[in-house]
């Protein structure tokens, strides 16, 4: 953690993982030379990529932790040396007294289910323009104004007030209109999925579920805003896909839901098929 990238956002008060994929690239790749197009101010080496924790440097840090402590005044009181710096524990977990814990090679696996559900809601909901839940807000154009070059998404004064100008990111009224118009025409199999003609019928998207969520994500999305946005050309490499949608969406976009995508093909090598692990069976 000593070595982590990430970033206070002054108006969006919280931490942003925007530009921290750097890391990940491969050696000289073109991205490391367009700095501009990332975070102000910050640069990169040709290759920074850090290596992971063992096992028994993690099982060193967390046997600090006292297991007994737990409220989050007595916890200030009992953090050792280094909190906030090089780890962000506040107590040790039970797992950790298992005699394999220690061994384990993934500590805590990631949900592909909830990894899934929550990106494409994120970036759904900030294409359409829905308030209270999409991340392109006011104060996510102020934090993108301190720490990019994109001055073309500032913040701008319409007749005395504030306004955020349209990003090539979110769709156009009448863009929305044709999205809300299709999904509430569209007939699905009977169990496959809910009435989104009453889900769409709200500009808030109202009733949208999870499973909807997934739905929308994995199969309807390709096929209805596809043409509506610009046509970057995506790779099949996971870091280079975050790379170039760090280079369109605002700080505010990637927390560390965003980035935890980075970490799934390291899981996969280290626990093999994922749909052992993910949640899909227990939650839809």
């Amino acid at each position: 953690m000593e070595k982590t990238c990430c970033f206070w956002l002054r108006e969006g008060k919280k931490h942003s993982w925007f530009d921290c994929h750097h890391p990940f690239l491969l050696n000289n790749h073109k991205y490391q030379n367009q700095p501009r197009a990332f975070k102000k101010g910050r640069t990169w080496p040709s290759h920074v990529q850090e290596e992971r924790r063992s096992r028994e440097e993690l099982f060193e840090i967390v046997s600090q932790q006292d297991p007994n402590v737990f409220g989050s005044s007595k916890q200030a009181q009992h953090r050792t040396v280094g909190y906030g710096k090089t780890y962000n524990w506040t107590k040790k977990s039970i797992f950790w007294e298992l005699p394999y814990w220690p061994k384990l090679k993934i500590k805590n696996n990631i949900d592909f289910k909830h990894n899934e559900k929550n990106n494409g809601e994120n970036f759904f909901f900030t294409m359409m323009d829905v308030k209270r839940k999409m991340k392109d807000t006011e104060a996510s154009r102020k934090d993108l104004k301190d720490h990019t070059y994109r001055s073309s998404l500032h913040m701008i004064t319409r007749k005395g007030k504030s306004a955020k100008p349209q990003a090539n990111y979110t769709l156009t009224q009448k863009q929305q209109e044709a999205v809300h118009t299709w999904l509430s025409k569209l007939k699905t199999p009977d169990g496959f999925a809910s009435n989104f003609a009453r889900c769409s019928s709200s500009a808030n998207f109202t009733g949208v579920n999870r499973h909807d969520m997934i739905i929308l994500v994995q199969k309807l999305i390709l096929v209805d805003i596809r043409d509506l946005l610009p046509k970057p050309t995506l790779g099949s490499n996971i870091v280079e896909i975050l790379c170039k949608l760090e280079k369109q969406f605002p700080p505010a976009m990637f927390d560390v839901m965003e980035h935890l995508p980075v970490h799934l093909s390291y899981e996969t090598l280290m626990g093999d098929h994922v749909h052992y692990r993910w949640m899909y069976p227990f939650e839809l």
